[in-house]
């Protein structure tokens, strides 16, 4: 009796141990998925030919597609030319971030795809969209707006087809961003001339490209 009892006490042992490990093993955190542009891909290195599709998820506009040139570039929505060729969908969606938010969003989301399909080079070539200008901050409707062709639009005729101001401020600020061989340019717009007294020579006139930011 005592074997038995001995064999049955070690058996009881092994079994508790057994149940005690399945149940440390069932605590175990599940592996968390990847969500947002952490799940984009990035294994496949884009390439020449490859057409992209960019959406900004903040600018709440249609996404943008286009095939990547020849160059390796692609015109990406307020930064223009950026290099897109080497790069994984997740790699360009962050640096396409960290631009955006230098100047344009304060905060942006970014989802880059890729249909790694090759295309013939006729198709690579971009299409440079410099007739417009985009509105942004305190408008009514932030967006792209057409520059017409047979007349200049000022700060205020933008203004104007962007809704009017929503700021708070009774004199908002305004910032252009004007791109320039040099890279970006910062100009600040004398709002209280312009919209308050209502001088002409403070309401500047928009060049193609450019952005305006009301605060």
């Amino acid at each position: 009796m005592p074997r038995r009892s001995t064999f049955y006490t070690l058996l009881c042992s092994l079994l508790l141990a057994s149940a005690t490990r399945g149940e440390e093993k069932a605590l175990e955190p599940p592996v968390k998925a990847l969500t947002g542009m952490d799940a984009l891909d990035n294994v496949k290195k884009i390439e020449v030919g490859n057409l992209i599709t960019i959406q900004i998820l903040e600018d709440k506009r249609d996404a943008v597609q286009q095939y990547v040139a020849v160059s390796g570039e692609i015109q990406a929505p307020y930064l223009g030319l950026t290099k897109a060729v080497s790069l994984t969908c997740r790699t360009l969606a962050y640096q396409l971030k960290n631009g955006l938010e230098k100047g344009f969003f304060k905060e942006a989301t970014v989802t880059v795809t890729c249909d790694f399909k090759p295309h013939k080079c006729e198709d690579c070539s971009l299409e440079f969209d410099y007739s417009t200008v985009v509105a942004l901050g305190n408008v009514s409707k932030t967006g792209k707006y057409l520059l017409p062709e047979d007349t200049d639009l000022s700060v205020t005729g933008l203004l104007e087809l962007a809704g009017g101001t929503i700021s708070k401020k009774k004199i908002p600020a305004i910032v252009i961003i004007r791109r320039t061989p040099q890279g970006n340019k910062r100009i600040l717009v004398n709002t209280e001339a312009a919209l308050i007294e209502k001088r002409r020579e403070y309401d500047l006139f928009l060049r193609r490209d450019d952005v305006v930011i009301v605060e």
